[in-house]
């Protein structure tokens, strides 16, 4: 079966929908950066003020809708990604805690991050003190000591570049190898100008230091700056991007942080990049299961990181161990 990053497989909602505009949109896509269905703005430097839960924050958030992940995710594992975009999760188990999983962590900071340069440092404080009922005390203490250290070493007066957005979503029109349309997405951390350049301003956060640590997210800032440099409009109203800067957290017992040197990446890099993003669309096909499930590749199991969360469903059959988006007990495909 083909990948669709508009319509999604016909088994399920996917999480490739919406990426291009429904018809009657097109003028409220346009105010916010957006023409015909590629984007050609930031817009204003802006990062709405979650007022809701954290809980909520945590639930709600997601990949970009078509970006490197999301594509990764279909070519790695169909099945996964089938599940992924249903909203299928784990229950919790009873003998579960609050306590934040690297994940949600990373959820946490990636938050704080983008509120830091619209609303200044006091802010992530503020929202920390906000949330600080529904996150366990080490992680609050965790996430408290990371950004100190972040402010002490890197304050915002100092920073030498000029945000231009954050947590901004671009979307490119990258084509087929046949001619056609294929939108892709990239979600920026942020978006900074330095000495006239553009780069990418991408937080991660790691348990432990160094260069060596960044290798795994090469082929993620490689589509980054790809996608970027393949969207004229963009290119034509900021400048091509140049290269991705890490900002790293580091989670260590005394806690640490580091803003590498930029990254640059060939243009045989980007065609490379381009090339991995459309290969959906250039004739990837998967064969479907009678019940509308995919198949299930055993490589993807134990992950790069950690094991896949559907190992339950997948290795056991444990369909009451798991729930869909409305909190439903998940009962097959």
């Amino acid at each position: 079966m083909n990948f669709n990053p508009v319509q999604g497989p016909s088994v399920a909602p996917s999480a490739l929908e919406s990426v291009t505009p429904a018809q009657g949109e097109a003028s409220a896509l346009t105010d916010r950066g957006l023409r015909g269905g590629t984007t050609v703005d930031l817009g204003p430097l802006a990062f709405p003020w979650p007022h809701q839960p954290f809980g909520e924050v945590l639930r709600s958030s997601s990949g970009s809708a078509a970006g490197h992940s999301a594509i990764s995710g279909w070519l790695g594992c169909p099945e996964q990604s089938r599940l992924r975009s249903l909203g299928i999760t784990r229950k919790p188990s009873s003998w579960s805690t609050n306590e934040l999983d690297a994940l949600a962590f990373g959820t946490l900071c990636h938050v704080l991050s983008a509120v830091r340069p619209v609303y200044g440092e006091p802010a992530v404080y503020e929202l920390l003190r906000q949330w600080s009922n529904e996150i366990d005390p080490e992680a609050l203490m965790k996430a408290t000591l990371l950004f100190r250290t972040y402010d002490t070493l890197y304050p915002l007066r100092m920073d030498p570049f000029e945000y231009l957005g954050v947590e901004s979503e671009v979307r490119t029109d990258i084509g087929t190898r046949q001619g056609g349309s294929c939108i892709r997405t990239v979600r920026y951390d942020a978006v900074v100008r330095l000495s006239g350049d553009i780069f990418s301003l991408e937080t991660k956060t790691m348990a432990r230091s160094g260069p060596s640590t960044l290798a795994p997210y090469t082929p993620q800032a490689m589509v980054q700056q790809a996608l970027w440099n393949a969207n004229p409009a963009l290119v034509a109203k900021y400048g091509p991007m140049r290269g991705v800067i890490f900002n790293c957290l580091i989670k260590t017992e005394t806690p640490n942080a580091d803003r590498l040197n930029p990254r640059y990446y060939s243009k045989a890099q980007e065609q490379l990049a381009l090339d991995y993003m459309r290969l959906p669309e250039d004739g990837v096909t998967y064969a479907q299961n009678p019940d509308g499930s995919f198949p299930k590749f055993l490589h993807a199991c134990w992950g790069r990181w950690r094991p896949c969360q559907y190992i339950g469903l997948c290795h056991e059959g444990a369909w009451g161990d798991y729930k869909d988006h409305a909190g439903e007990t998940y009962n097959g495909p």
